[in-house]
């Protein structure tokens, strides 16, 4: 009927001393039968209220990742995320973690860091590091006392040099190099390689942020906290748009992957409303941040308008206003409201324009 694997499970219908009968409608197969399996071959797990839903993803079970402490934690290590990863090439979590960890100025803005720094997975954490002053980042460290032959023509033309520059021996080396009689010699060992045989000096360990009672920068956590709030307040001390929240909108409004993540970012809110996470993008000039105009009271724009268009069928967004929920029109020279287009929600925005984010 199925082949299962260690990870899969399914709950148990029926039983004898040499085999279980299993219901494999509610397993992680998503077959409609049912099947039996030898005893020996099953492992008891309890109930199966605590394990996933069939469809449903984990950060231990799901195929790829957003969060790169969870990436981290799945892989074990990687020199560069692969496929399993999703998110953005240089997630903010790892950015500001860099920053703190690195000592690096809040005057150097977060794009220009994160465009200069690499990540990857070490014993099941993460670890990052800047390019800053030419640091070879993505270079394994290099451990060789034989000297190459551009040492060897620059000792053979500086034969005493106390130091070969690093344009010489390479970024890599650990060692200090020095000319010796017109020879290239290994000197004092400066740097140490690592597990994964990347310089240790250059990489730094980067933690999971914890939410704090004063700051938090998941905003899935935040929400969860605040409950309401029409925009992130000061306990928030993560990015203007969380890439979770980014990627969350993505797929939520259906827009398209051809739109870069930082100009949807950009052009982007979220908010919290009952503890869950909203979003909307302003796109076609969407009111994302003014509440829904409710009034039937016509503005002076709509009367000016109407005198001047006394029949027309339909007051542009221009005179209404973006945020009015009704389709107005000029009825023998007056402004008038007509049919209701859009709705508010529970804190007063244009339910329409925003959606709900799953974390």
């Amino acid at each position: 009927i199925a082949t299962a694997k260690a990870e899969d499970y399914a709950p148990i219908i029926a039983a004898n001393d040499d085999w279980m009968q299993l219901d494999l409608k509610d397993s992680s197969l998503k077959t409609d039968k049912k099947g039996w399996i030898a005893r020996d071959d099953a492992n008891m797990n309890g109930s199966c209220d605590n394990l996933p839903k069939p469809g449903a993803s984990t950060s231990t079970t799901a195929s790829t990742f957003t969060d790169p402490f969870a990436y981290c934690a799945a892989v074990g290590n990687a020199d560069a995320p692969d496929a399993k990863w999703s998110g953005p090439k240089m997630p903010d979590a790892v950015t500001a973690g860099l920053r703190k960890a690195a000592g690096i100025s809040s005057d150097m803005p977060a794009e220009v860091l994160a465009q200069s720094s690499f990540w990857r997975c070490m014993n099941g954490k993460v670890y990052a590091c800047t390019v800053g002053a030419n640091l070879p980042c993505q270079e394994k460290a290099d451990l060789s006392k034989t000297p190459s032959k551009a040492m060897n023509e620059y000792c053979t033309a500086n034969p005493k040099a106390d130091f070969i520059p690093a344009v010489v021996t390479g970024r890599a080396t650990v060692y200090e190099w020095k000319c010796v009689n017109g020879k290239p010699e290994a000197g004092k060992q400066l740097f140490t390689a690592d597990a994964q045989g990347f310089i240790s000096d250059f990489w730094y360990e980067i933690p999971k942020p914890a939410a704090t009672a004063s700051t938090v920068t998941d905003p899935f956590a935040y929400c969860a906290a605040v409950g309401n709030a029409d925009a992130p307040d000061a306990k928030w001390s993560g990015p203007k748009m969380p890439d979770a929240v980014t990627a969350g909108l993505r797929k939520a409004a259906g827009i398209s992957s051809d739109m870069p993540a930082e100009v949807l970012a950009q052009s982007s809110f979220w908010r919290c409303m009952n503890g869950k996470v909203y979003a909307c993008t302003v796109g076609a000039n969407l009111p994302c941040q003014e509440k829904a105009d409710l009034s039937k009271t016509p503005s002076k724009a709509m009367n000016e308008y109407c005198t001047a268009n006394p029949k027309a069928d339909f007051i542009p967004a221009v005179v209404t206003g973006r945020a009015t929920v009704y389709e107005w029109k000029c009825v023998n020279g007056k402004p008038e409201a007509g049919k209701q287009l859009f709705t508010a929600d529970a804190q007063g925005f244009l339910s329409e324009f925003w959606y709900e984010i799953s974390k």
